[in-house]
């Protein structure tokens, strides 16, 4: 598969332009392979997993976390010398679908949200809003390939060489490049898609607190975690967001959370939750290996007729429980 053609396929979910500002999603090291045959995922781009991935023999490395988030010289044999130095030896791409791969509700990071079967899911917090436009087509013969366009849902006939086409933004290029004599577009009032970080959603039927760590944990894989807040008696809404989400609790329990999940929660940001509901720090690491390893399968699938082998590399957590 050309590595244009790859990089588009990531692109469909983790597009760049959700991104958040301060952040470095996309290529991290341009390769010399103009054509992908093994595609590494992982979460970090650490010497061990960057290793065992070229000793694979991958010519594409995909990651969640970026290399680094600021311009950095390699002036030190440090850990980023050396990604860089074997990358680069090897001609091999590394790219990164951080918070533009956050920011997309329906894409892996809603792997808890299917694992626990939350229903009438929603953004926690919201970064933008697409709304579907409706092109009108006229002057086109033949309306057949129209339904193979990017984005497109829904096609009516409306006259002689005449088409009402709705579809999202992307297949605004396309639709452009029709053979018509004219296209006119506008924007709808339905559908919309919600973009942003964080996913909330009803558990199929309550549960007791007690239950639910219980799931988590094994969905995790995890011993122990952080509580902050009192526990409910039962709870049936759930929010989460993937890393380091404190900074969304306020949202998740303003709009109706009974537990929020999430990683990294400093103490004075524990102090400010606390009165809010119950939070678990379950880790900035096992959300996130999880959600990369969902991934990692759903693009197996996906490139199966491009003949491109993906494989995960599980990371490792620097964070260890101890009890003594």
């Amino acid at each position: 598969m050309r590595v244009q053609d790859l990089l588009a396929h990531i692109e469909t979910v983790a597009r760049p332009d959700l991104a958040a500002s301060w952040d470095q999603s996309g290529i991290q090291i341009a390769g010399t392979a103009q054509h992908i045959t093994k595609m590494a995922v992982t979460l970090d781009a650490v010497p061990a997993t960057v290793t065992a991935a070229l000793d694979w023999g991958a010519d594409f490395i995909l990651t969640h976390h970026p290399l680094s988030l600021k311009p950095t010289l390699p002036s030190a044999c440090d850990a980023y010398h050396r990604i860089l130095r074997s990358t680069l030896e090897a001609g091999v791409w590394m790219y990164a679908a951080h918070t533009s791969l956050d920011a997309q509700p329906n894409g892996p990071v809603a792997w808890l949200a299917d694992a626990l079967g939350l229903q009438q899911r929603s953004v926690v917090s919201p970064s933008c809003t697409e709304r579907a436009r409706v092109y009108q087509i006229h002057g086109l013969s033949n309306g057949s390939g129209l339904e193979e366009l990017p984005g497109v849902f829904d096609i009516r006939q409306t006259g002689t060489s005449e088409w009402e086409v709705t579809a999202w933004p992307q297949a605004e290029a396309a639709i452009s490049a029709l053979p018509a004599r004219r296209v006119h577009v506008q924007e709808a009032l339905h559908p919309c898609k919600v973009y942003g970080f964080g996913c909330a959603g009803r558990l199929a039927t309550p549960v007791s607190a007690e239950r639910f760590t219980e799931q988590v944990a094994a969905l995790l894989n995890i011993r122990g975690w952080n509580e902050i807040g009192l526990r409910p008696e039962t709870l049936s809404t759930v929010a989460y967001c993937p890393g380091s989400g404190a900074d969304f609790a306020s949202a998740a329990f303003g709009a109706g959370a009974d537990v929020f999940l999430t990683g990294d929660v400093k103490y004075h940001q524990a102090q400010q939750v606390e009165s809010l509901g119950w939070t678990l720090d379950v880790g900035h690491f096992s959300l996130e290996e999880h959600m990369m390893s969902s991934w990692a399968e759903r693009l197996s699938e996906e490139l199966l007729d491009e003949h491109i082998a993906v494989a995960f590399f599980p990371g490792n957590n620097p964070l260890t429980l101890s009890t003594g």
